[in-house]
């Protein structure tokens, strides 16, 4: 039955249209009720946005309508065939059921209303659903709207929809609290996995232990210290496998039928099974041989138009290949394959693979690659320049990693020191290591800052060799900011490197030196852009680290940060806070979608043999370190103003050290509106602190998301100051209004900044790719056969070179399964709520003003924004040569598709 769940609009919380109209009717059409106590009859609308599959559509249903005030109930009306239904014209579906409701004359002021769908089967195994989007009653003097956006099912019973004010709880009518605790009951349920009907609504925890499968076990993700982790919604699969059937998930969690037919739906579980089943028809021997191969993927112009700057003529012989059985006999013809060449063939085979596995024309455009807009106005100077290479540290898809440096290298176990970097220095016009880190430390702007991916290293011990021929890294980068002598900024550059893979300590050995496991092999850029041989290491060195990077990038700062770490604010508040709640209609867009695509993620991202481990160098252990890295994670420190800090990237006046920094410039004015907006809605209901300590729905939210949904990181800090930031009880309005946007800036600006960017810098292999093949070679050893055959490349020539350079990055199958999914990942779905957008979930008047003043802010944030890109002193935003990308991850509205920008309300994708 679950297959069939679809509708237009999003699930729970995002009614569209307004809430309760105070609709005063005309006085003379409106006839004083006899002294009598017969009952009234009032006009009962039903809507939804669901499609009409069957005669029982919006029928079959009981309606009941509560007193607010009082005791006093409608009789059960049944809507049948005798109510009116209307099918809406708007092109998406949906039907109206119109009928009357007969009302004791003491029920003046309606409060709730009790739906029921009834089944004609009544075994227990039957139930029909329909979708709910609102009820509206008229009754004699005004009309009142119950904001539903919910699917109700015959096995519910009786489910309650409530006016649409908002009631802290000790402010709910009193006639309505029964109502109120019962339905909040009725959405919990015991922890971990056990079976699930698919009508079931009840939520509860459960650790990640549903990763693996009997011929790829993993261990469970949370329950220890060893591995600590945040706990997800509890499903139907028992630990250790991957099915029978699906997982389960509510039905008002579900995408909605435009998110579920579009890219973003159930293509994420089938890119890699679709990948897997092409690679049995391709040759396996086709390899990257020139950055040409590589260019070739993409269509011609530029990006946005379907075709890149990047590309050469060649790829003009994909220009509309069809993907038919026309055009896979083409590829019969030998000379066709010549033309072509190998990559296009393996483009086009996959492409034919998704069509045999019967995906939607539209889907295997996504095998049909846009130029990534980091190749715009620059070509291949993208991979080659250090400037560009720095600049994505802060204006790429991984903005928030960089520090500012505080230590010498040597405090850590860092081999740098200054013989590596002191003579850059000083050409850079700096001063040397040790002082530069004397002034950081002594309160000056920072110069010297530092990307660390030490944590790579942390299961190399229990590791067995890669299958898939994979090598791994661990690896640091030194970066300098360079400045005019008038103190302007012009770039950020990479000034040192250090590497080291699984057999470097036991390669230093044997040639007589000594390395410790804390320290790598240190390539230095003073040392090696001198000469060819210098250029094609460092070119190398920073290949690895940008792919150790994609990865810190992908399992950390987006998978567990924002997607992991926010599901059980989510499962808590559907537990204990109610829908009346002014907390929940506040936060409800942020969590939109969030639990389906997070269980999409288990089961075809991040679970054994998935994407996640098939193309990132991590492979089976990318998951564990993840739980490595969840032991640092303090939601204190979610906050961007407190990460910056963090950080050193904050003076001691709060401002950003850097002078364009469009992550963190553009981020903290999205969070300051996020807080002012925060304060103002609160504010309307909360008159005191007082009101605070005294919500006990509020205070058990809070109160759970610690000890059910994040209690594993008490094992790593039992200080809960230093992880939430206070102790106990959320104390007063300001607290409140802090830890709520935070929570939202992660779900949303944070959340767009790391992920709607990955196909525009990663989607480019020459920029980022997802895995390593073969380690680094030494930087002067002689003896070193990798090193040997990279200078002997030099000296052959450009094209040689390019050959030997693609060897040690990814083949032709993983970078196009990475591309397919980044390429997804960063896709605007159809009706996606962004921030300049209403919460159509408020109804409150207070709250809509505040609501609308926020995202009017929004809409001047934009221009804010895109001025700032127009800046020629902007350096990290592309702006000094006018054929810029600009920096628009952080800017509000965005229509549907690859856009660079947008900032959904939700993690939904």
């Amino acid at each position: 039955m679950d297959e069939a769940i679809t509708h237009s609009q999003p699930p729970m919380w995002c009614v569209q249209g307004p809430g309760v109209q105070d609709v005063k009717l005309a006085a003379a059409a409106l006839p004083l009720p006899p002294v009598h106590c017969r009952p009234q009859l009032w006009v009962a609308t039903i809507t939804s946005t669901a499609p009409v599959v069957d005669a029982t559509t919006g029928s079959n249903l009981e309606l009941t309508v509560l007193d607010r005030d009082g005791n006093a109930r409608s009789e059960p009306t049944l809507v049948d065939a005798s109510w009116e239904r209307f099918e809406e014209q708007d092109g998406k579906g949906g039907w109206v059921r119109r009928g009357t409701v007969a009302v004791p004359d003491s029920l003046r002021q309606p409060g709730a209303v009790l739906v029921r769908k009834i089944d004609d089967d009544d075994t227990d195994a039957a139930h029909r659903v329909d979708y709910i989007l609102g009820v509206k009653l008229a009754t004699h003097e005004e009309v009142h709207t119950f904001p539903a956006s919910s699917w109700v099912s015959s096995q519910d019973g009786k489910r309650v929809f409530f006016e649409g004010s908002a009631y802290l709880p000790q402010h709910t009518p009193p006639a309505l609290r029964e109502q109120r605790e019962q339905d909040l009951k009725s959405l919990r349920c015991a922890n971990g996995p056990a079976p699930k009907e698919v009508y079931d609504r009840a939520y509860g925890y459960q650790v990640y232990d549903d990763l693996g499968n009997a011929k790829a076990p993993r261990p469970a993700l949370g329950g220890s210290a060893e591995l600590p982790y945040p706990r997800h919604l509890s499903n139907n699969l028992a630990a250790g496998t991957k099915g029978p059937g699906k997982p389960w998930l509510p039905f008002d969690e579900q995408f909605d039928s435009s998110k579920q037919q579009g890219f973003n739906g159930d293509l994420l579980k089938s890119v890699g099974p679709a990948v897997a089943q092409g690679i049995k028809n391709i040759d396996n021997r086709s390899q990257f041989t020139s950055f040409d191969d590589v260019l070739q993927l993409y269509r011609k112009g530029p990006p946005g138009t379907g075709t890149g700057p990047g590309a050469t003529d060649s790829v003009s012989s994909l220009k509309g290949l069809d993907l038919d059985e026309a055009s896979l006999s083409e590829l019969d013809d030998e000379a066709e394959k010549d033309r072509l060449g190998p990559l296009a063939q393996i483009q086009s085979k996959l492409a034919w693979t998704v069509q045999q596995l019967n995906f939607a024309p539209k889907w295997k455009d996504l095998l049909k690659f846009e130029a990534p807009r980091v190749l715009a106005g620059r070509g291949l100077d993208v991979v080659l320049s250090d400037e560009e290479w720095g600049r994505q540290a802060l204006a790429g898809m991984h903005p928030n990693a960089v520090t500012a440096l505080k230590r010498l290298p040597s405090d850590f176990g860092s081999a740098i020191g200054p013989e590596h970097v002191d003579e850059e220095l000083a050409a850079l016009g700096g001063a040397g290591l040790a002082q530069l880190v004397a002034d950081a430390v002594a309160g000056k702007k920072p110069r010297l800052y530092l990307l660390d991916c030490w944590l790579m290293d942390t299961f190399w011990a229990e590791a067995p060799p890669d299958a898939a021929g994979r090598t791994e890294h661990a690896g640091r980068a030194l970066f300098f900011l360079q400045q005019s002598a008038e103190g302007q900024e012009l770039a950020l550059v990479p000034i040192a490197i250090e590497l080291k893979h699984k057999q470097t300590q036991a390669q230093e050995a044997a040639a007589g030196r000594t390395l410790p496991d804390t320290a790598g092999i240190v390539y230095s850029r003073q040392q090696l852009k001198k000469d060819a041989n210098g250029q094609a290491l460092w070119f190398l060195a920073k290949a690895i680290l940008r792919s150790l990077d994609s990865a810190y990038h992908q399992l950390i700062s987006h998978w567990l940060r924002c997607h992991c770490a926010t599901e059980p604010y989510l499962i808590a508040m559907r537990r204990q806070m109610s829908i009346m709640h002014p907390v929940f209609k506040l936060m409800a867009p942020h969590y939109r979608f969030t639990l389906d695509i997070n269980s999409k993620a288990r089961s075809s991202l991040i679970s054994a043999g998935g994407i996640i481990e098939s193309v990132f160098t991590p492979g089976a252990y990318a998951m564990r370190l993840s739980s490595v890295a969840y032991k640092s994670w303090r939601f204190r420190l979610q906050k961007p103003a407190a990460d910056l800090e963090a950080r050193g990237l904050l003076d001691k006046d709060g401002n950003v050290w850097v002078q364009d920094y469009p992550y963190a410039k553009d981020g903290l004015e999205v969070y300051a509106e996020l807080e002012k907006y925060f304060t103002e809605y609160c504010q309307v209901y909360y008159k005191s602190d007082a009101d605070v300590a005294e919500d006990t729905e509020l205070q058990a939210w809070w109160a759970e998301v610690k000890s059910e949904g994040h209690p594993d990181i008490a094992l790593i800090e039992p200080d809960e100051e230093a992880v939430w930031g206070f102790k106990g009880p959320i104390p007063s309005v300001d607290v409140l209004v802090q830890v709520l946007a935070t929570i939202a800036w992660v779900a949303s600006a944070h959340h767009a900044a790391v992920n709607f960017g990955q196909y525009d810098m990663s989607g480019l292999l020459l920029n980022t790719s997802p895995l390593i093949r073969r380690p680094m070679p030494h930087i002067s050893d002689p003896a070193d056969p990798a090193r040997q055959a990279l200078i002997k490349a030099v000296g052959k020539g450009k094209k040689a070179l390019e050959k030997e350079l693609l060897t040690y990055l990814a083949d032709p199958i993983p970078a196009l399964v990475e591309m397919v999914t980044v390429q997804l990942l960063s896709i605007h779905a159809d009706g996606e709520q962004t921030l300049d957008e209403r919460n159509y979930v408020l109804t409150d008047p207070a709250a809509v003003e505040a609501n609308l003043r926020f995202v009017a802010r929004m809409q001047a944030l934009e221009a804010r924004m895109l001025d700032r890109n127009s800046d020629p002193e902007a350096w990290a935003r592309y702006a000094k040569d006018k054929k810029s990308m600009g920096y628009t991850l952080l800017v509000p509205p965005s229509p549907a598709g690859l856009t660079f920008k947008g900032v959904p309300y939700s993690v939904s994708i």
